[in-house]
């Protein structure tokens, strides 16, 4: 199926490619949002009753050292107890090794936007021709 109107996207199945016509992005939109309202509704359970955090890139601007910075940021009352959590969860614990209390300093329905915008995204494309990428994948 390759051809100037085809597009290659990663789901949770793997890669593959498709004609852009073909694909559902209403669909995948909307999943994105209803997982991510159930991963913020989730994170608000576990940290929406303590003061909002600073974020991480505001701590690291008052900090030379980042091992003080790290230690600063996680003894926040909100990262605290996003870390304690997470141990008591263990591999259940419902986030990801890279989320943290800086993903829910924004509003839901910014969160639940965000997640609907960035459901569907390519490494490159074929268009008229011509391969677009932005970067070069395995070229270090």
């Amino acid at each position: 199926m390759k051809g100037e109107n085809s597009v290659l996207f990663y789901n949770e199945r793997g890669i593959d490619q498709a004609l852009k016509g073909d694909i559902d992005f209403e669909s995948i939109r909307k999943e994105a949002a209803d997982h991510a309202k159930g991963r913020y509704e989730k994170a608000m359970e576990i940290i929406g009753g303590y003061p909002e955090n600073l974020s991480w890139d505001d701590v690291m601007e008052s900090f030379s050292n980042i091992d003080m910075a790290k230690e600063w940021y996680w003894d926040q009352p909100r990262c605290k107890v996003w870390k304690e959590k997470e141990k008591s969860y263990g591999k259940d614990w419902p986030f990801g090794w890279s989320d943290s209390p800086d993903d829910y300093l924004i509003p839901y329905d910014e969160y639940i936007q965000n997640s609907r915008d960035s459901a569907f995204i390519t490494f490159a494309v074929l268009k008229d021709g011509r391969w677009h990428e932005k970067g070069k994948m395995g070229v270090l």
